[in-house]
This record gives structure tokens, C-alpha cells and sequence, in this order.
């Protein structure tokens, strides 16, 4: 996905309110998930396979998809990595650990929808 023209930020975004939904928003260029009837898992595996990682096997998750796929909506990245949605990963594993990068200052974000994420600068990517 091409990042529009758009200045990048670190540190965390408002998150406020309706402000901690935002990262949620789908860009139209994010992939698709599969089908939930094309699935050949229960309709709440996403509970099992969501804790199945702790917060920091999702750091690794992530920074590695961002060092391989370049920006992305935090959307894009999930269905890309698990074949679920952002909306599923709130407040989840996942979810929690792009926070944690975001503060660090190793993900850098825009600040407008929906919200691309990126490697910062200089952050390691092995």
C-alpha cells in the first residue's frame, strides 16, 4: 500500500473516547479476510488464536510485517498475519502490542484515517 503524501508522527495518538477506535478504520486497499463460512474453524476460535501469542511475540509479529510490507493500516496488517480483522484484535494481544511500539518510538503513525503504521526511523528490523 502507498502511503498518501502525510507527515508521520511517534508517540501515541489521542486515544481518548472515541479517539482509541480510530486505528481501527479499514483503508479500501486492505485485504480481505476469508469468509467466515469458508473458515474451517468455530466462530469463536478467533478467542483462542487471538491469546495465543503474548504481547511481546506480537512485537516481534509486527515489526517484522512492517519491516517486509512497508506501511499499513493496522486492519491490513492483522488480516494479513491472521486472517482476522482489526476490530477483533482490540484491546487483545495484538492490539496492545502496536501500542507499546507506537510509545517506544519504534512504529511511527499518521494522524489522520485511517492511520498507516510504519517502522521509525532507525528502528531495527533483525
Amino acid at each position: 500500500m502507498t502511503a498518501p503524501a502525510t507527515t508521520w508522527h511517534t508517540g501515541p495518538l489521542e486515544r481518548q473516547g472515541l479517539h482509541e477506535y480510530v486505528h481501527l478504520v479499514r483503508h479500501p486497499d486492505d485485504p480481505r479476510r476469508t469468509p467466515r463460512g469458508a473458515r474451517k474453524k468455530s466462530a469463536t476460535a478467533w478467542r483462542k488464536d487471538m491469546a495465543r501469542h503474548s504481547v511481546e511475540a506480537w512485537r516481534c509479529f509486527l515489526l517484522d510485517h512492517l519491516a517486509q510490507h512497508g506501511p499499513c493500516t493496522f486492519n491490513a496488517a492483522m488480516v494479513q498475519l491472521m486472517d482476522y480483522t482489526a476490530d477483533v484484535a482490540f484491546r487483545k494481544p495484538p492490539d496492545r502490542a502496536l501500542w507499546q511500539l507506537v510509545a517506544e518510538g519504534l512504529v511511527e503513525h499518521t494522524n489522520h484515517t485511517p492511520v498507516l503504521f510504519r517502522l521509525a526511523q532507525g528502528t531495527p528490523t533483525e
